[in-house]
């Protein structure tokens, strides 16, 4: 018979029985797998096999027995090496993300292992490598309280965590590690680490940032090149005289440095652009029956360089205009004209046939043009013509598209003015109407001067005929467009306000 008093720890070794019996596995640990089981002769074997053949560059044989050791010996003093060399080959081939499953590896389950540090160093730069720069600064954080024990890995170790803060958009810590790294590597070694603070300078930061790096490291080469930046950061923003001033006292100081000749690359550049004029030549239709589109393009050219507004360009802009007439050889004639005073480009002409005859020459005087003509393929009459306007396909294209997929029309007719340009369109619109599958029931034209369109549009249509002699008749073609695709029509593509006129339905 039982006493009370035996229950319980009767009942404390049933208890404790039941759990250490369903335990997992506990992890293994190098610790206990070097004190507890020895690696065998051909363990070793293999082992040795596979470093010799690491050592000689064989590192697909080598990779390969390591992988062998690691699989079938996963609790030896030797599996920890066999993953740290499995991931330096990794490392080496540039395969980051494998090379780091292995360091994680071999430092989760061999927490003591003598190579460990060298994973984890290893480990900081395959984060690097794979853009995991949280990760890597992380990772080269926790090498900080070895550093005293690896003395050489002191500047190495700054280096790599100046490249994890500049990754990370910190230019102020990056400096301070920076700093560190030159203080700690051979002399041969601080120019590579100069160049890498004037990298990070180089990534255009704000004025602000640059202002503190030259309080906080004023006297020292980072000083002066930040002053340089911050002169450059006002020479951009147009403000010369602030740029003058800094960069006056900063070359000063700064004739023995490398970057001295950028220096006075943009001391130069300040000198010139204080009293710099920009002249910009123009050739437009101001006289004739193309003038009032000439003249609106005139005064959109105008506006953009602020005749209406206060001056708002780092330098001054003056606009010299040219009227082509709508004539090819006075458009041509401009472009000489315009070139010998000197002009860094011309906009315009406005007119296709006025914009080819100055396009050919524009390319003989290696003057830029940017023409405003819609005229497709003109752009590619040489390396000095640009252009910067729809091209009729592109508004055929556009026109259709929406037609169909939007207002779901699928048959067309066409009213158009019977000259060149209105031939033209004809012929866009219905090669890609027919691309879309749909159907161009009518066309019809009309001369320029034609103001009563009343019968034109009358012989599009035919009417059912009706039974009562007294019922008008109903047209049975495709009926005018409709008042939301003719808002877009002639709110949007100015070509076809010029006449070009599109009629459908669904």
């Amino acid at each position: 018979m039982f006493h009370r008093g035996a229950i319980l720890p009767i009942s404390f070794v049933l208890v404790s029985l039941l759990l250490f019996s369903c335990a997992p596995r506990p992890t293994i640990r190098e610790d206990r797998a070097r004190e507890s089981i020895s690696a065998p002769d051909p363990i070793r074997k293999l082992f040795t096999t596979a470093l010799d053949e690491y050592k000689e560059g064989e590192w697909e044989k080598s990779t390969k027995h390591f992988q062998e050791l690691i699989t079938q010996y996963p609790y030896t003093s030797l599996t920890d090496d066999a993953l740290y060399y499995v991931g330096e080959i990794y490392l080496q081939k540039g395969e980051y993300s494998a090379a780091a499953v292995q360091f994680e590896s071999l430092m989760r389950h061999f927490p003591s292992s003598p190579k460990y540090q060298e994973a984890q160093w290893s480990l900081s730069n395959c984060y690097f490598n794979m853009g995991r720069y949280e990760d890597a600064l992380k990772t080269a954080l926790g090498l900080l309280p070895t550093i005293n024990i690896r003395a050489l890995w002191r500047g190495r170790l700054f280096i790599l965590i100046g490249d994890c803060y500049a990754a990370l958009k910190d230019p102020m810590a990056a400096l301070s590690w920076y700093t560190r790294a030159r203080r700690e590597v051979p002399s041969e070694e601080r120019e590579g680490i100069r160049d890498k603070i004037v990298a990070l300078l180089d990534q255009d930061l704000n004025a602000d940032t640059y202002r503190e790096i030259e309080i906080v490291y004023r006297g020292t080469f980072i000083a002066r090149y930040a002053r340089y930046k911050l002169a450059q950061w006002y020479f951009h923003k147009g403000n010369f005289k602030e740029a003058s001033d800094l960069l006056r006292e900063t070359l000063k100081e700064s004739s023995a440095e490398v970057f001295y000749p950028l220096m006075e690359d943009l001391w130069r550049e300040i000198q010139k652009s204080a009293t710099k004029e920009v002249v910009i030549g123009c050739i437009l239709p101001l006289q004739g029956r193309a003038k009032p589109f000439g003249m609106k393009a005139l005064k959109g050219i105008e506006l953009a360089m602020g005749a209406f507004r206060p001056q708002q360009w780092p330098f001054k802009v003056r606009l010299i205009i040219w009227d082509s007439g709508g004539e090819p050889s006075l458009a041509k004639e401009g472009v000489k004209a315009l070139a010998t005073q000197g002009v860094v480009a011309i906009i315009g002409p406005l007119l296709s046939h006025t914009s080819i005859a100055a396009a050919t020459e524009a390319e003989a005087q290696k003057v830029p043009l940017m023409t405003l003509s819609p005229l497709s393929g003109i752009a590619k009459k040489g390396r000095y013509i640009f252009q910067n306007s729809l091209t009729y396909s592109s508004q055929v294209e556009a026109l259709v598209k929406y037609a169909f997929n939007e207002l779901g029309i699928v048959t067309y007719a066409i009213l158009y003015p019977r000259n060149s340009y209105g031939m033209t369109f004809k012929k866009l619109f219905q090669q890609e109407v027919e691309s879309y599958g749909g159907t161009l029931v009518v066309a019809a034209s009309y001369t320029d001067a034609q103001t009563d369109f009343g019968d034109v549009i009358k012989e599009m249509v035919e009417y059912l005929p009706t039974k009562n002699p007294e019922e008008e008749p109903k047209p049975i073609i495709v009926t005018l467009v409709s008042a939301k695709l003719a808002s877009i029509l002639f709110a949007n593509w100015n070509s076809f306000n010029r006449g070009f006129s599109i009629y459908g339905r669904s």
